[in-house]
């Protein structure tokens, strides 16, 4: 028996209703939600395309022209081919102002900051048993019972300290750090005192493979003083470590900071990256942070990528001895405004480099926000970026020795040319301190901001008229004859609405469409209000004269909607 099945299908008319009715719905609902928002929204992302297209037109120009500029200069204009009629204000009023702490108001409280890198970091460090890295002693002895405080040598707080009080000329009594278990180790480091003056050198010996070996003998306070020293020394089962000092003159207390011993690995692997991300994101700057979850066996260089593809461009220099459980910071400058950038980090010990996952940030808009300095100097001062890292837990420090100076040497910062008009501080204030001195260095001169008493770890403003500062510099005082370190844990200053930059195009449009002919055949215009004449896209050429920026002038929404290349 046969079965004939009609096997009928849809008709043109058919799926033509069906599609026009699919297209009334889509479009009802469009216009029911908020169809003028939409209207608009749909057109600044073409004005977005469009300024990208004309910015990039004119850096291909440039390319071939050998780096000259078609006929524009420092003021904005509006490009078409209107004599007159031209001026227009491209958007002032819809500069936003990125308030950090509204933004991310856990950099500015201890407490919260604290929370939240342990979130950022516990699965990246946390390792029950890392087969590599820096490990600090779990008990001491102090066979000539001369030392105070040993457990301090080994707390991982770089601020306390075991003290020596031998009290004598010649070596002193040895502290022996010890270690809960044997451990496979080639290199130890050391953060202790040492002057010139009052010490000859230092000793260290480890216990490796059964038997005390000598690992150093020497130093001087140019390498040593209060700052880490690392030693080396080959490879086998260490189990204690033992220190001392060989003075020159009796009756002088010295300390040591800390001692760590690295732990290390038979066979040598590619390092892992831990968390890559930012805490400060400016107009033109960024603190870029990265962790090592694994640094393979040995110490890892590191280096941050980033730029406004995944392909990157722009990269921080290879640096650092880091190890598993670590992190990094790095601060780049000269980026540019509400653009989007991606950035990652590089690893690499001696086997093989790794590159981290790639991340985005956008940079703010130009207004009137807490900014950190461009960069900064000082001697004496310490991992300097910890005091202007948008971080209220870590710190720059400085040394002040027994009997030292007064006053700590200054930190100084560096700020872009534009308009400030105060600044403020987070910084130790103990016993041990006294006052701090604030100055601004404006056309030339360093004139003083402030100079007295603070409130011990509180945000300090310091206020003077509005003006452009290129420097300021911070520096603190003590009344005390005792040895310790000052701390500055951030420094901000605020830059106002720039004045001085306008919005407002000139009277005549500039006429650069031949110029770009061959590299945007259609000059775009704006989708609402632009025409040839006028396309109410606007171009200047900045003050370094190597980018030029283009701004859409008919933007709506409060968008500002700028492209510098």
């Amino acid at each position: 028996m046969v079965f004939i099945i009609n096997k009928r299908g849809f008709t043109l008319i058919e799926m033509m209703i069906v599609i026009f009715i699919l297209a009334i719905v889509v479009f009802v609902a469009f216009v029911a939600l908020k169809p003028e928002q939409r209207f608009a929204e749909s057109r600044n992302a073409e004005r977005w395309s469009h300024a990208e297209a004309i910015a990039t037109a004119v850096k291909l120009y440039t390319i071939d022209e050998g780096g000259g500029f078609p006929q524009i200069d420092g003021s904005l204009r509006m490009i078409g081919t209107a004599a007159n009629g031209c001026s227009v204000v491209c958007n002032a009023s819809a500069i936003a102002t990125i308030n950090i702490d509204e933004q991310k108001p856990w950099l500015f409280d201890t407490t919260k900051f604290a929370e939240a890198v342990k979130g950022f970091f516990q699965i990246d460090v946390a390792y029950a048993a890392p087969f590599s890295g820096w490990v600090s002693p779990t008990g001491f002895q102090d066979p000539g019972n001369k030392w105070i405080n040993e457990a301090r040598a080994y707390d991982g707080d770089w601020g306390l300290y075991a003290s020596d009080e031998s009290l004598i000329v010649g070596w002193g009594e040895y502290i022996v750090l010890t270690l809960d278990q044997p451990t496979i180790s080639d290199r130890l480091r050391i953060l202790a005192d040492y002057t010139d003056a009052d010490i000859a050198e230092v000793d260290v010996d480890v216990f490796r493979d059964g038997v005390w070996v000598d690992v150093f003998q020497g130093g001087d306070e140019a390498t040593w003083n209060v700052d880490w020293v690392e030693i080396g020394y080959a490879k086998g089962s260490v189990e204690q470590v033992r220190f001392r000092w060989n003075y020159k003159v009796a009756n002088f207390i010295y300390w040591l900071y800390e001692l760590e011993v690295y732990q290390t690995a038979n066979e040598i692997v590619a390092p892992v990256c831990g968390q890559v991300q930012t805490t400060y994101v400016g107009e033109s700057s960024a603190i870029l942070h990265g962790a090592v979850a694994d640094d393979g066996g040995e110490p890892v260089e590191y280096r941050f990528l980033y730029g406004e593809t995944n392909q990157y461009g722009g990269s921080t220099a290879w640096t650092g001895n880091q190890s598993t459980g670590d992190t990094m910071q790095e601060l780049v400058n000269n980026l540019n405004g509400n653009t989007d950038y991606h950035y990652t980090m590089e690893i690499r010990n001696s086997t093989s480099t790794v590159r981290c996952g790639d991340q985005t940030l956008r940079t703010a808009t130009q207004g009137a926000a807490w900014v950190i300095p461009q960069s900064s100097s000082g001697n004496g001062w310490e991992t300097q970026l910890n005091g202007y890292d948008a971080n209220l837990v870590s710190y720059t420090r400085w040394y002040r020795p027994i009997g030292g100076a007064q006053w700590s040497d200054f930190i100084y910062f560096n700020h872009a040319p534009v308009n400030y008009d105060k600044l403020r501080f987070y910084a130790l204030n103990n016993a041990e301190v006294a006052h701090v001195d604030v100055d601004i260095f404006v056309d030339g001169n360093w004139i003083d901001a402030y100079q007295g008493d603070f409130d011990d770890r509180s945000w300090v403003e310091v206020v003077f008229a509005e003006q452009v500062v290129t420097q300021s510099r911070i520096r603190f005082s003590t009344a005390h004859n005792a040895g310790f370190f000052f701390r500055l844990y951030d420094y901000q200053i605020w830059q106002t609405e720039q004045s001085e930059e306008s919005f407002v195009t000139e009277a005549a449009c500039i006429d650069i469409v031949a110029d770009l002919a061959n590299y945007v055949p259609i000059m775009p215009i704006d989708p609402k209000e632009g025409t040839d004449e006028r396309t109410y896209y606007a171009i200047k050429r900045e003050h370094n004269h190597r980018k030029i920026t283009v701004m859409a002038c008919g933007a709506e929404l409060g968008q500002l909607i700028r492209v510098t290349k």
